[in-house]
């Protein structure tokens, strides 16, 4: 029997836990009045959930599975409310780096566990459903910061915006611990380089998270770049991020549609569809000759038709992890490859002047969508087997 109430609460929670992920860019303006932010410091602030991620994805997947998912779950949501309130008064560059840092490590610790644990809520005729879902923690949390920033940051500056963020994941935290409940398991002793190696051993987990990272740097081409290209083309600062909020929006949509489908789709077919599609809208995106209307249209068509991939992707982990026990470490690759994909897309993009719309840029969209469909195809044999 599926437990929705319980699947509707994890969801949430990784929408609470995106918060961290769409707060700063919103603030970066403000971070860098107050503090002189330079344009090294800025990037690091802005990209240090990615780095981490791209780092040490599958090793907190890996710790997640030893010391228990509830737990780290909750681990996760405490530490982000610590660091999240930590950085609110912060008052130099230092402190609010390493409270990033720490924002970063709870953000893994929630999105590596929740997975599990939703298969754990679900009946196995929902699981696709339910993981396809929650696929759009991200853009919707995103959207959500996107849209309330303002009013937060009305109230008392980027400071009111870190304290929201914190309170949302202290509540998260509560939450969990009064209705999340998980089946007692044996603890059983492991090395945790054993249970990295039995992942990466296995073929199609580092498949997924190679096609996950196509898609990732994809999707930051679109969402990273497209306000310099709108007040490039003519809009208003505030014209531009309304716009770029609306694409991200597309792409949270995008993610409830694939949810849905991936319950009735070859979830190899959503991904390489997707793929394909959002590929073709980024490289429209970034021919410079053509009408800003036209380009920002394409966008948002490639990040609403490139929402179908992630949930592909989650409901695929557990068709992939090597044995149920290494649920979370697989995630953890998977978000490795996605981390990797967010910051590798963008530099490569900025690399070759593309920042502004280019052919170059778009030849570097079509690659990035090219490695997320040929992950698909590889991966189609193995879902098919199983069906």
């Amino acid at each position: 029997m599926t437990r929705w109430p319980t699947v509707a609460l994890l969801i949430l929670g990784g929408i609470v836990a995106a918060f961290q992920i769409g707060k700063v860019p919103v603030a970066l303006p403000l971070l860098r009045a107050e503090f002189g932010l330079p344009a090294l410091w800025a990037s690091a602030i802005l990209a240090a959930i990615s780095v981490l991620g791209a780092l040490a994805g599958a090793v907190c997947g890996a710790f997640a599975d030893r010391a228990g998912h509830r737990r780290t779950l909750l681990v996760g949501f405490a530490t982000i409310a610590v660091a999240s309130a930590g950085g609110a008064f912060a008052s130099d560059l230092v402190p609010l780096l390493l409270a990033r840092i720490a924002e970063g490590v709870g953000f893994l610790a929630v999105i590596v566990t929740t997975p599990s644990l939703i298969l754990a809520a679900t009946a196995p005729a929902h699981r696709r459903l339910a993981l396809g879902l929650w696929s759009g923690y991200v853009p919707l949390g995103s959207a959500v910061v996107l849209f309330g920033a303002p009013a937060a940051i009305a109230l008392d500056g980027w400071r009111a915006l870190w304290l929201i963020c914190a309170l949302a994941a202290a509540v998260m935290a509560v939450l969990v611990g009064a209705f999340v409940v998980t089946p007692a398991r044996a603890v059983v002793a492991r090395s945790i380089a054993g249970e990295l190696r039995a992942v990466l051993r296995a073929p199609y987990p580092v498949m997924l998270a190679i096609g996950f990272g196509g898609y990732t740097a994809a999707y930051l081409g679109l969402v990273g770049f497209l306000p310099t290209m709108l007040v490039d083309g003519g809009a208003t600062l505030a014209v531009a991020a309304t716009a770029s909020a609306c694409l991200v929006l597309f792409n949270g949509a995008g993610t409830v549609v694939g949810g849905i489908a991936v319950s009735r789709t070859p979830r190899w077919a959503l991904m390489f569809g997707g793929a394909v599609l959002m590929g073709l809208g980024g490289a429209i995106l970034y021919v410079p000759g053509l009408p800003i209307e036209l380009r920002y249209a394409a966008g948002c068509a490639a990040a609403l038709t490139g929402g179908t991939i992630p949930a592909a992707v989650m409901a695929s982990v557990p068709l992939y992890a090597p044995a149920p026990r290494l649920l979370a470490t697989t995630q953890g690759l998977v978000v490795q490859g996605s981390s990797i994909g967010q910051v590798v897309g963008p530099l490569l993009i900025g690399a070759f002047g593309a920042t502004g719309g280019s052919l170059a840029g778009s030849v570097l969209m079509l690659a990035f969508a090219a490695v997320c469909a040929a992950g698909a195809l590889i991966l189609r044999r193995p879902e098919a087997a199983q069906r």
